[in-house]
């Protein structure tokens, strides 16, 4: 049986599938061009000229975000317990992404009845699988991990601290991005930039997330 459950869940694919979504309600081949970078086996050549001359803005900043060395550690950081079918935490995560894409479909597209890091904090909070992160703390056969149950306790709450912090930060700056490039292709919003930050930063701060893990 497979063995490894993540300690946390693949939150910079969950931003890529939003942003697959919007292209998708755009119309036209954009969804494809995505998916063929995100590895689908399609043409890359022409996906990439599509997302570097039409999302001049947004299509950098996913890049960055999941190439930062916290996203590796994210995609990695497992315990060596047989996977769970069905859990619980999958549950959950599962039911905050949808609600997340959606609300950065409607974002996207003109709406802003709802603040998609609304949608964004619940996705975090529901994020971290906090069973599978106590056994690997407890111990892991991965060739990448601490060697002392400290070490690995310590590597978890640093990826918690980037994803509540710097991961987040970036989600808002890429949405912020996202509609700059739609407004370039004649989508026509309502609010200023500057509204657009107030509406997304609204909230942001200490006591935004649940506490993290091992807080007192």
């Amino acid at each position: 049986m497979a063995k490894g459950n993540h300690v946390f869940n693949d939150f910079d694919g969950c931003i890529a599938s939003a942003f697959a979504d919007v292209l998708a309600k755009m119309g036209g081949e954009g969804g494809a061009h995505l998916r063929a970078l995100n590895g689908s086996g399609g043409p890359v050549a022409p996906a990439r000229t599509f997302m570097d001359s039409k999302f001049t803005r947004s299509y950098p900043s996913l890049l960055v975000i999941r190439s930062h060395p916290r996203i590796a550690e994210i995609h990695w950081v497992q315990d060596d317990a047989v996977v769970a079918a069905n859990d619980e935490n999958s549950g959950a995560f599962g039911e905050a992404a949808a609600a997340f894409r959606s609300a950065v479909v409607d974002w996207a597209m003109g709406g802003d009845r709802d603040n998609p890091m609304a949608a964004w904090r619940q996705l975090v909070n529901a994020g971290v699988d906090h069973a599978a992160m106590e056994r690997f703390v407890a111990g892991s056969s991965q060739s990448l991990a601490p060697r002392s149950a400290e070490g690995r306790r310590t590597l978890c709450l640093e990826i918690e601290k980037f994803i509540r912090g710097a991961l987040t930060k970036d989600t808002a700056k890429w949405l912020i991005e996202l509609r700059l490039d739609l407004q370039l292709q004649n989508y026509d919003y309502a609010k200023s930039e500057s509204g657009w930050k107030a509406t997304l930063g609204k909230g942001l701060g200490p006591g935004w997330f649940a506490p993290a893990s091992g807080a007192g």
